[in-house]
């Protein structure tokens, strides 16, 4: 059987919650730098189809 990492009831949900949101951030970052990859090679094209 597991040992108990905590006697608070509430560990678990709050453990679980914290993953969630560790997620979520993850998740944020993730897209944060695709807008900025694509914006990056917005620039990249306009480049190239200027000259």
């Amino acid at each position: 059987m597991a040992r108990r990492v905590s006697s608070n009831p509430n560990f678990n949900d709050i453990l679980r919650n914290l993953a969630a949101d560790t997620n979520g951030l993850l998740d944020e970052g993730r897209k944060a730098v695709e807008l900025n990859i694509n914006r990056l090679h917005q620039c990249l094209q306009q480049d190239i189809e200027s000259y």
